[in-house]
């Protein structure tokens, strides 16, 4: 990707994939915990996440059940996490880093990206 940031010897690339996979984790413990395995396993198993590659910023989409909505918004020069403002745009401030050594540093919760504080 053009103009893309390298943080820690990490490309955007491997930052997004590791970002992505940690965010799916987390969403699946949240709702096994919340609702139990069977439960997870009969209405949530098939939830996925996508990434749809824009001029600025990466959309972090949620594939439900034949339904689809933003999860968050990732800037691509910096790596910087938005909570999404509407389906095409991002919230103005940022919440979180996919550079971030922890979850927490993500920005996000099992909802899509978080308010700030």
């Amino acid at each position: 990707m053009e103009n893309a940031a390298v943080q820690n010897g990490e490309t955007f690339e491997q930052a997004l994939g590791r970002f992505m996979k940690a965010v799916s984790e987390h969403k699946k413990e949240q709702l096994i915990k919340q609702f139990g395995q069977e439960s997870f396993d009969r209405s949530f198993a098939d939830e996925t996440f996508s990434a749809e590659i824009g001029k600025r910023y990466v959309k972090i989409v949620l594939n439900v059940r034949g339904g689809r909505s933003v999860y968050c918004f990732v800037e691509i020069a910096t790596g910087l996490v938005y909570k999404s403002a509407s389906w095409r745009a991002p919230a103005k401030h940022p919440r979180g880093t996919i550079y971030a050594t922890e979850f927490s540093g993500y920005g996000v919760s099992q909802y899509g990206g978080i308010y700030p504080k």
